[in-house]
């Protein structure tokens, strides 16, 4: 599910404080002044960047800006930033989309929830746009050295890659935005805890702190949506667990070969031998009749899959359940529709290919029991389809329908408004006749290319 990919990069500091242990990081300092001992700290700039540079082995062709901004400010620029990148309507319409899956609560705001952390969480950040590193004035000043080292690598990165360039029109896709940024912040945490021991840290053997940093990580409250708190943290952990792989590969020469043969899914990342073995995902689009308004179009991929998993069923769940039904993702596309004549009524279109029918069924199986979630008081009737086995929902002004046909599985949804079960049935054939009389597979796209043109 698609959430706010930002042009600059964020340090968690929930993400720091729980592989260092550190105190509570998230108390707001009183005071509007700059800490001196902050603005003292930037006077470091230059001599960390030369550090990091050498021990990471790529030279830093430029200075960078400094600066330090209270809670307001960040709040400020965060605003600003999302105005520029993120038009109402499309800020609308994925809150719309996360509430139609029961991602996000029906009074939730989609920004603010996302604001309220981001605020909250940030402990410094580069801005790739102006090519600045900022500092949070509140936190602790005995962990600003090492957020210092892991942002100012992103302007390395920034210098020898660009950070737009690589981010390209994938910035609006969930699954590979998310892997592109695993990348990214990945790479910057394996040069912050290398810096962080002096150089000294062999990064080839990290006995399992990656599988220790995500056990001791937890979603702020019970009530935030454990979709968008995952899709913040994921970068920093599996990211981490991707760069050691290549690392442990072919070194920081197989790391750097990453920002030209950029991961194109959540996928290579959670499974860093796929990307080694060129296991390339397949990108899958279909049509739907003219009497839908599509209004959001996303792929959700392997982690996120996995995480909408958690959040709606993992109390009937087991993670080893979850991993079976998602280990075999190859490609996904969800498109959202609305109807012109009833605001409050959503289509959803899911379709996905997987590397096996052993795996579309295992993924079946269990996408059957978001019935329980979509579908109210819902009767089931389960036949043979057109072209494979189909199972159909219908409940209280909802319709949920599954089919399963070789490698692929197809979930629709049509849910809100005030039609029979007659209506959306029609519909739904109508929907579905179309989706396989359209699908097709094809290879990725190369989308800093597409963004050049």
């Amino acid at each position: 599910m698609r959430f706010f990919s930002y042009s600059f990069s964020f340090f968690l500091l929930v993400f720091f404080s729980a592989s260092s242990q550190a105190q509570d990081l998230s108390k707001p300092d009183l005071s509007d002044q700059p800490d001196p001992a902050h603005v003292a700290l930037l006077s470091q700039v230059d001599a960390v960047l030369a550090v990091i540079s050498e021990q990471r082995g790529i030279p830093a062709t430029d200075s960078v800006q400094s600066d330090v901004l209270t809670r307001s400010e960040l709040l400020a620029r965060l605003i600003e930033e999302i105005n520029e990148e993120y038009p109402e309507d499309l800020i609308l319409a994925d809150q719309r989309f996360l509430r139609a899956l029961s991602l996000l609560g029906p009074e939730q705001d989609y920004l603010q929830l996302s604001l309220d952390l981001l605020e909250e969480q940030v402990a410094g950040f580069y801005d790739d746009d102006l090519a600045t590193f900022y500092l949070i004035d509140d936190s602790p000043i005995e962990m600003q050295v090492a957020v210092m080292s892991h942002e100012l690598f992103h302007a390395i990165q920034d210098q020898t890659w660009d950070l737009t360039q690589l981010r390209g029109r994938a910035e609006h896709i969930s699954d590979i935005a998310l892997a592109r940024t695993a990348l990214i912040e990945g790479d910057a945490v394996a040069v912050m805890l290398n810096y962080s021991a002096g150089g000294a840290l062999d990064i080839a053997n990290i006995p399992m702190l990656d599988q220790m940093m995500s056990a001791s990580i937890e979603p702020p409250n019970e009530e935030f949506p454990l979709t968008l708190w995952e899709s913040l943290v994921y970068p920093y952990i599996e990211g981490l667990s991707f760069v050691l792989a290549l690392y442990r590969a072919g070194g920081w020469e197989m790391v750097n070969n990453a920002y030209t043969h950029l991961p194109n899914s959540t996928e290579q990342i959670l499974h860093p031998e796929r990307y080694l073995n060129l296991d390339e995902p397949t990108w899958l689009s279909f049509e739907a009749t003219d009497e839908l308004i599509r209004y959001n179009e996303d792929i959700i991929g392997e982690f996120g899959i996995a995480s909408m998993f958690r959040q709606l069923l993992g109390n009937s769940l087991s993670e080893r359940a979850i991993n079976r039904a998602t280990d075999g993702w190859d490609g996904d596309r969800i498109n959202a529709y609305r109807f012109a004549d009833q605001a409050d009524r959503d289509m959803m279109l899911w379709l996905s290919v997987w590397d096996s029918n052993g795996d579309a069924e295992a993924f079946y199986r269990v996408a059957t029991r978001l019935s329980s979630v979509w579908t109210e008081e819902a009767t089931e009737s389960e036949k043979i389809g057109e072209y494979g086995e189909s199972i159909l929902f219908s409940g209280t002004n909802s319709v949920l329908y599954l089919e399963h046909w070789g490698d692929l599985v197809l979930v629709a949804l049509d849910r809100g408004g005030n039609a029979d079960s007659l209506e959306r049935n029609a519909l739904l054939e109508r929907q579905i006749v179309e989706i396989w009389e359209t699908h097709r597979r094809a290879s990725y796209p190369d989308l800093r290319v597409m963004e050049e043109k």
